[in-house]
């Protein structure tokens, strides 16, 4: 029984001593799950959705709760990050800032930090050896209130070099590119929904004590 036991308390913490926090400006991303949380929302990682439609991502994931990203959500994603401008709500308004203007790998980095929040949507090692790669993580978003049928992208790209010259980092949003049936790799679907939705799924707790059950179910059984 005390094999048992110590058994289920290394079940029990070994998720926990496996995953890393990572935290900015009042968002934080738990990188063993898909979910970054922050500002009142619960957002899914851009790169979940990589290669999918706005109306393909919304059926695969609607009915847990999540809706697209709208243009309020995306500016104070942004804002909040400090991208070195301030992004309006406009739909109709595309916008830019720079991220880093050096050319570095620091994990302090805001593009960084970014990336290991929602992930990266894209990777290009470059043509010359010794080339920084281009990386970006970019999801489509947006309201559509005007009913145009189009809507905005957001990107993060971090600062690379090209052809032996650098590239400042950026963040940006474009205005009315998309309808909401275009998918496109590389690019992924902004997904947002309140914070702590929970959907009926089993829970940490039951699987701990299922393990617990068919452990002492199987030790039984040899006795």
């Amino acid at each position: 029984m005390k094999k048992i036991i110590s058994v289920f308390f290394l079940f029990i913490l070994s998720p926990i001593a496996n995953s890393a926090l990572i935290e900015h400006a009042g968002y934080s991303y738990d990188d063993t799950g898909n979910v970054v949380v922050g500002g009142g929302l619960e957002w899914l990682r851009w790169d979940v959705t990589d290669g999918q439609s706005i109306d393909q991502a919304l059926s695969t994931f609607g009915s847990d709760g999540w809706r697209l990203a709208n243009n309020v959500d995306m500016a104070n994603l942004f804002n909040t990050f400090n991208f070195g401008m301030s992004f309006d709500t406009d739909e109709n308004t595309g916008s830019y800032g720079w991220t880093e203007k050096t050319d570095d790998e620091g994990a302090d980095e805001l593009d960084r930090i970014f990336f290991a929040m929602f992930g990266i949507t894209v990777t290009n090692p470059g043509i010359n050896p010794g080339d920084d790669p281009f990386e970006m993580s970019a999801a489509y978003f947006g309201d559509d209130a005007d009913g145009d049928g189009k809507y905005n992208d957001a990107r993060v790209v971090d600062d690379f070099v090209n052809k032996g010259t650098p590239s400042f980092g950026l963040a940006m949003i474009s205005a009315d590119v998309v309808s909401s049936s275009h998918a496109h790799t590389n690019m992924g679907i902004a997904l947002v929904r309140t914070e702590g939705y929970s959907v009926d799924e089993p829970t940490t707790f039951w699987l701990f004590i299922f393990a617990l059950v068919a452990l002492y179910s199987a030790k039984k059984r040899k006795n």
